[in-house]
């Protein structure tokens, strides 16, 4: 019930974020992220470029099993 308790705390947080000044995020950007899985030789994810400004929503999809 703890798992459940703290994802339900979780969720409450990002539907009603306390932003402040002082932690509030203007941009975020990553520029040529590479990612490999331990004991793997072919990279998950290669050259990633993304920028995301203060107020958009960003949402990563794939299949079971993709990597996200």
């Amino acid at each position: 019930m703890i798992f459940v308790e703290q994802n339900e705390k979780l969720i409450a947080s990002v539907r009603n974020p306390k932003i402040t000044e002082k932690n509030k995020m203007e941009i975020l950007t990553v520029k040529n992220l590479n990612f490999t899985y331990p004991l793997c030789n072919t990279p998950a994810v290669s050259e990633v470029n993304l920028t995301v400004n203060s107020g958009d929503f960003v949402v990563l999809a794939g299949g079971t099993g993709s990597g996200k």
